[in-house]
């Protein structure tokens, strides 16, 4: 059990273990400042991470949400200039605009680039990865062109920012003393409104459906189209919350805000669990992800680290799944056992998965749970992905809940992990149902 228990949270203890070191060379890293200070930097990206978390759920990814949020940045602040500074983007602007005017010109331009995004995956049929490669790319042209492009005939930083909207990212509330920054209280809103979005109503409940098996989905009545769209839309308006905050906390804002954030984005998300098989994603897992990733980013830099090698890190962990799962398969094979390879967006040598077609579930309908599952209705194969449980036909009324399937499959899950032990003791690492 102690293995089982040291594999599933490898990550966690590996994290928590460089922590250690790090207040160890560096007491002074948990000040009630420096924390504070990651608490900021951390709710920026876990915003990012809550838009593209709903993308990995459909089993897509999004390159584009670091330059679409450079664009939204860009706009915000041109917008936001203080009246009084005489190389402003808008001369015309002789009184400060209410902040909510900037906010929801970003939030239609996020919006509405992310929904191409979902339109070229849903109904032009685009890998996500090449049609958000194309809409990164775009953004980042839109941005160039629209800061080289002021009235003042300079290609300066949009600076000088009205203080109402830097404010917003630098205020904080006093909580019985304690400060606690405006940019966290919109962290933490923003956790609660999308699990309630993810949890609580028909759309959440569609979208983890069509992410877990698209085919199912649509035969069960989701509209797929009309889902995809909206996930992407909801994640554009995150990419647009972010990029409106981040503009202010910047304050100098350049055509290169927003570069890498994809990364820390898509970085935190894996750590916190969210599959890019699709169907699976917790918002506290998230939470948790962007909130390592951050603590470990600042304290190495705070003991002197090159910064070069935070980019390692970042990759580290969709790696470490990769080369995990291409080992149980090869010790399946070992064993005689067919295997296919379930990949990651395609690529060859990120594996996400091993499927076992020779191996029976002992249902006739083929269904079972997320750990060891049927990858098709009617199919007689297991899948192996070392993720939570969940069903293919989570829309079945009398079977909402995840503690009603796990209820449901236990015995299921007994039975395959038993076949599944027989025929590759070595590839059985996962613990009792």
């Amino acid at each position: 059990k102690l293995k089982d228990m040291l594999l599933k949270y490898a990550l966690y203890i590996i994290l928590l273990l460089l922590l250690v070191v790090i207040v160890a060379i560096k007491p002074n890293f948990l000040s009630v400042g420096n924390l504070i200070s990651i608490l900021k930097q951390a709710s920026t990206k876990g915003i990012l991470a809550y838009g593209v978390a709903g993308i990995i759920i459909l089993a897509g990814t999004d390159l584009s949400v670091g330059r679409v949020l450079g664009l939204c940045a860009a706009v915000a602040a041109s917008m936001l200039q203080s009246v009084t500074f005489a190389s402003r983007y808008y001369p015309s602007i002789t009184e400060p605009l209410p902040l909510i005017l900037p906010f929801l010109v970003c939030v239609a331009i996020a919006v509405i680039i992310s929904a191409f995004n979902g339109f070229g995956m849903a109904k032009l049929h685009m890998h996500p990865f090449i049609v958000t490669l194309g809409t990164q790319l775009i953004s980042y042209g839109l941005c160039c062109i629209y800061i080289e492009n002021q009235p003042s005939g300079s290609t300066q930083a949009l600076s000088s920012l009205d203080a109402r909207y830097v404010g917003l990212a630098t205020g904080s509330i006093d909580i019985f003393g304690f400060k606690l920054p405006y940019l966290v209280i919109i962290f933490l809103l923003l956790g609660v409104v999308t699990w309630i979005v993810w949890n609580k109503t028909r759309f959440g409940k569609n979208m983890f459906a069509l992410g877990a098996n698209e085919e199912a989905a649509r035969v069960s009545g989701v509209n797929v189209f009309a889902t995809n769209i909206m996930v992407f839309a909801l994640a554009g308006a995150m990419y647009a919350v972010t990029g409106f905050i981040e503009g202010a906390r910047v304050a100098s804002n350049t055509a290169n805000t927003g570069l890498n954030y994809e990364s820390d984005a898509i970085a935190a998300c894996v750590i916190g669990g969210v599959s890019f098989v699709g169907g699976i994603g917790k918002i506290r897992g998230i939470v948790i992800g962007v909130l390592m990733l951050r603590l470990i980013f600042v304290g190495l830099n705070m003991i002197g680290i090159n910064q070069d090698l935070f980019y390692i890190i970042k990759g580290g962990p969709g790696c470490g799944k990769s080369s995990f799962m291409k080992t149980i398969g090869r010790a399946a094979e070992e064993k005689g056992l067919d295997v296919e390879y379930v990949l990651c967006s395609g690529d060859p040598e990120s594996v996400d998965g091993v499927y076992f077609p020779a191996l029976h579930t002992g249902y006739a309908d083929g269904t079972a749970p997320h750990v060891l599952e049927a990858v098709t209705p009617g199919a007689a194969g297991l899948y192996l992905d070392l993720s939570r449980f969940y069903d293919r036909l989570a829309l079945q009324p009398e079977r909402r809940t995840i503690e009603q399937l796990q209820r449901r499959y236990q015995s299921l899950y007994r039975e395959a992990y038993t076949k599944l032990a027989a025929l590759a003791p070595a590839a059985c690492r996962l613990p009792d149902a």
